[in-house]
């Protein structure tokens, strides 16, 4: 999977303005880890200090790992900076329609844990990502975006 995404990253690179190796880096985690060797690619400026955290963070299409949902939260509660402007972006299709409810539940835990949860995108797509899955098709072509935000009251900046 790693080698895939840089791949993609490699292919990518002239839609990022003067790319270097530090703009995207693409390396394993386990949810739920210690995020230490994440937050490192922060680097070591001022504005990088020892409690710097990421402004953006993107999850797609993880949803489906329904047993994860609670070290995601986590991760992005360790991993995301407290600016009013910091946001998770999380994308994601219900490719199993009978388990939705499941899928969406992550939005209920990412509430609990106090952040501020809203729904940003919705398209039906023409077709499902896998033609032969068994479930409602509405369901399985529909894909939604959400954002993670932390309360403006937990807000630092």
């Amino acid at each position: 999977l790693i080698v895939n995404i840089k791949k993609n990253i490699a292919e990518a690179a002239h839609l990022i303005p003067t790319p270097t190796e530090e703009h995207i880096v693409a390396e394993g985690y386990k949810w739920g880890d210690d995020p230490a060797h994440l937050l490192a690619h922060l680097g070591d400026t001022a504005a990088a200090a020892a409690d710097a955290k990421f402004d953006v963070l993107i999850l797609a299409d993880l949803l489906f790992k329904h047993p994860q949902h609670k070290n995601m939260v986590k991760t992005i509660a360790e991993t995301m900076s407290k600016k009013k402007e910091s946001q998770a972006w999380v994308f994601f299709t219900s490719y199993r329609p009978w388990l939705q409810h499941k899928d969406l539940a992550f939005f209920d835990l990412a509430r609990d844990h106090g952040f501020v949860v809203e729904k940003v995108f919705e398209k039906h797509m023409e077709k499902p990502m896998f033609e032969n899955d068994p479930g409602d098709l509405d369901v399985q072509k529909l894909c939604t975006g959400w954002t993670i935000k932390w309360p403006a009251d937990q807000c630092t900046a």
